[in-house]
């Protein structure tokens, strides 16, 4: 949904990752997957920077995200068990956790 203002300009109303190529200024749109929960949308309030998604996100949240994963998705048994144990550990006392991930270009089929 977009909004033209009264100067010519406009804004989007929903969020989307766009991204620059500094050199051929090309650009486009861009979607993050989480490959450690099964493949699904990362969360998009995130920073991508030098190759690298980096999340700070509050215990309660992570563990809700995490419970999900584990009833909604194929994930490997290796996987699984990393989810579990992770989840299993979080207390909604614990300080927020930092996610950090190293990104890896999929071709547009994905």
């Amino acid at each position: 949904m977009e909004q033209t203002d009264n100067h010519g300009g406009s804004e989007t109303r929903e969020h989307r990752n766009f991204i620059v190529d500094k050199k051929t200024l090309k650009g486009g749109l861009y979607k993050v997957h989480n490959d450690f929960l099964g493949g699904g949308d990362a969360f998009w309030f995130a920073s991508c920077r030098n190759g690298y998604y980096i999340r700070n996100v509050d215990p309660g949240v992570l563990k809700e995200e995490l419970e999900t994963a584990l009833k909604t998705t194929n994930l490997l048994p290796e996987i699984r068990e990393k989810v579990n144990t992770l989840a299993s550990s979080i207390q909604e006392n614990d300080n927020n956790y930092l996610l950090i991930g190293r990104m890896k270009q999929m071709n547009d089929n994905h």
